[in-house]
């Protein structure tokens, strides 16, 4: 296991500034994913730490000790690539055995070893095969068992599932999480899937324009998102937006619509909402934060537009203020299209925005 420092890390491609400013401790044994869109810098971050880029300003260290001079064969890192990388030429055996030849193992060491990673990765039986005639996901097995014998400090994964059809995913995911709790090497993983982060990650950072817009376990991201981007990349379906102005009279608080219409903020935090005083505000509503309502004078009352239903969980379409919504509830709730509905807002869970700004808000 190894500790990660990573300080004031920039790298530029000419006019274009990658990676601006990352500063990023990951402590041993720990599982970081980094997340974010196309072109927000992670495959070009993980790259940097594995020495195949140099960065121009900032300091790697590993264990303390600077490795920005080191290259990137010296530096104990194995990485798994999206392309797998095998040899072609080469056996399972063969491939996973390479990079222990080259380092001069001795014959019995390496079989051993090869033997060990196969049979934890379940790929035993095809040591003898070619890679052209293994499946994707057999594939991907001998690029992790590759890296696995190497018994790194490091293991890098640069988006090594998005090759796979959505069934192979989801087992390698599975696989992958449950190399990481049995051997425990610190694991840096790159993806645009927030579902996969969401599910592999002791710690998500979330990236943007070469920059970390927020850092932490998944469900702290999720459930206490910084900022507008943050709130809207993770979660699927995403979440809704609904823009109003606070309006306070009698110390109560409601969140004043485009349409006329108004929504009670009542709850724990109606009070802070209320102490605040009048301004605009978005509330950042994910679709299981809307509650099925008996009615009454603080219900949102609104008409179904589509139904989706999605085996246990079923989606519905619906307009608040002429801007449309989706809903996520149980199954067993029954929907259709041009049906009237009466919902209330989760007031505990939702998210508060500065509308002018998009940073979260208190209250």
């Amino acid at each position: 296991m190894a500790h990660l420092r990573l300080e004031n890390i920039h790298k530029r491609y000419g006019d274009v500034h990658a990676i601006r400013g990352v500063t990023l401790d990951i402590a041993d044994g720990e599982f970081t994913v980094l997340l974010g869109p196309s072109g927000c810098g992670k495959s070009t971050l993980l790259r940097v730490i594995a020495g195949l880029e140099e960065a121009d300003e900032g300091s790697i260290l590993i264990d303390g000790e600077a490795v920005d001079d080191v290259r990137a064969k010296d530096r104990d890192i194995a990485m798994v690539f999206q392309n797998y990388a095998l040899y072609p030429y080469m056996t399972v055996y063969e491939n996973i055995a390479f990079g222990m030849r080259m380092r001069k193992l001795p014959q019995q060491e390496i079989g051993r070893q090869v033997a060990w990673a196969a049979k934890m990765l379940e790929i035993d039986e095809l040591l003898d095969r070619w890679p052209r005639q293994l499946s994707g996901g057999q594939r991907q097995r001998v690029a992790m068992g590759r890296a696995m014998v190497r018994k790194p400090r490091l293991f890098l994964f640069d988006e090594p599932l998005s090759n796979l059809d959505a069934q192979l995913r989801d087992g390698m995911r599975t696989e992958i999480k449950q190399l990481h709790q049995t051997l425990g090497i610190t694991t840096i993983y790159v993806t645009h899937d927030q579902i996969e982060a969401m599910m592999l990650a002791d710690r998500v950072v979330l990236l943007n324009r070469g920059v970390i817009e927020q850092q932490g376990a998944p469900m702290d991201l999720y459930g206490r998102p910084s900022n507008r981007f943050v709130a809207s990349f993770l979660g699927s379906p995403p979440i809704n937006y609904i823009d109003g102005h606070v309006r306070v009279a009698d110390g109560a608080a409601h969140l004043a619509l485009s349409d006329g219409s108004s929504i009670p903020l009542a709850g724990p935090r109606a009070a802070a909402i209320a102490a605040a005083g009048p301004r605009p505000l978005t509330l950042g509503v994910r679709p299981e934060h809307f509650l099925v309502a008996d009615g009454g004078d603080g219900a949102i009352r609104s008409r179904v537009t589509l139904v989706q239903p999605a085996g246990a969980r079923v989606f519905v379409n619906f307009p608040i203020a002429a801007a449309s919504m989706m809903g996520e509830f149980s199954a067993r709730q029954r929907f259709a299209p041009g049906q009237e509905l009466s919902l209330q807002l989760d007031m505990e869970r939702i998210v508060l925005l500065d509308p002018e700004t998009g940073r979260a808000v208190d209250a």
